[in-house]
C-alpha cells in the first residue's frame, strides 16, 4: 500500500493521510492543536510521539462494516507510516 500525505481540507496545517487505491482517509489531530468534537461513534485511535499527544480519526467508517472486504492492517499501517515517515526517528511511539 502506498501512503500520500496532503493538508486537510478542512484545515491546510492538519495532516490527512491518504492511501488512495483503497479509498482511505485519516486525519491527524494534534491534541494540542485544538478541542476535537467527535461524535461517540467514531472510528479514532490515539498514539503518543514522545510526549506529545495524537488522535487519528478514520473517515470512511463504512470500511469498518461488514462484509466490505476491510484489511484490519491498513489503519495500523497507516499510523506505522506517518510516525516512521513524518514523526520518529526510532519505532517508539
Amino acid at each position: 500500500m502506498r501512503f500520500e500525505l496532503v493538508p486537510d481540507p478542512e484545515n491546510p496545517t492538519r495532516d490527512l493521510i491518504v492511501c488512495r487505491e483503497k479509498e482511505f482517509r485519516m486525519r491527524v489531530y494534534p491534541q494540542a492543536e485544538e478541542n476535537v468534537n467527535l461524535p461517540a461513534d467514531a472510528i479514532k485511535f490515539y498514539a503518543d510521539d514522545h510526549g506529545e499527544p495524537l488522535l487519528f480519526h478514520v473517515l470512511q467508517p463504512e470500511l469498518f462494516a461488514d462484509g466490505y472486504g476491510w484489511d484490519s492492517t491498513l489503519y495500523r499501517s497507516a499510523v506505522g507510516w506517518y510516525f516512521r515517515r513524518y514523526r520518529s526517528e526510532d519505532d517508539d511511539f
